[in-house]
Parts: structure tokens; C-alpha cells; sequence
């Protein structure tokens, strides 16, 4: 018999979202709209939010930039 672990995610709601992207509102739901973002989820009638586990997952997918010419040491 298989055990599941049914870890709640937090949710985390847009202005959570823009701080931890640095994205604005617009441009999260441009990169949603062509799959580039984790989809929200409906909180209710009037309010959406998006799973915290998958917007970090979706941070550490980002490629580190690498030190510029002017950021040399």
C-alpha cells in the first residue's frame, strides 16, 4: 500500500507574486497566457492566487546572470 502525503501549498496572492518575480501584474499574465508562468488559482468569485511550491520552482528554473563588463571586479 502507497502512502500519499498531502502537503497543503500556500497561496500566495498578486502583489506576493510581483515582489517575489520582480515582474509587473501585465507581464506575469503575458508569460501565463503563452505557458511561460504557473497558471492561478481560483480563491473565489473575485480572487485568484497562485501556489506558492510552483512560483518558487518557477524562480529557481531562472538562469543566474552572469557579472557584465561593467559589474567586473
Amino acid at each position: 500500500m502507497s502512502k500519499t502525503t498531502n502537503t497543503a501549498a500556500a497561496i500566495l496572492r498578486r502583489p506576493a507574486v510581483v515582489q517575489r518575480t520582480g515582474l509587473s501584474y501585465t507581464t506575469i499574465y503575458r508569460k501565463m497566457k503563452r505557458g511561460e508562468f504557473p497558471a492561478r488559482v481560483r480563491l473565489g468569485d473575485h480572487s485568484v492566487g497562485w501556489r506558492e511550491d510552483q512560483v518558487n520552482a518557477w524562480i529557481n528554473e531562472r538562469e543566474p546572470v552572469s557579472p557584465g563588463p561593467e559589474n567586473a571586479a
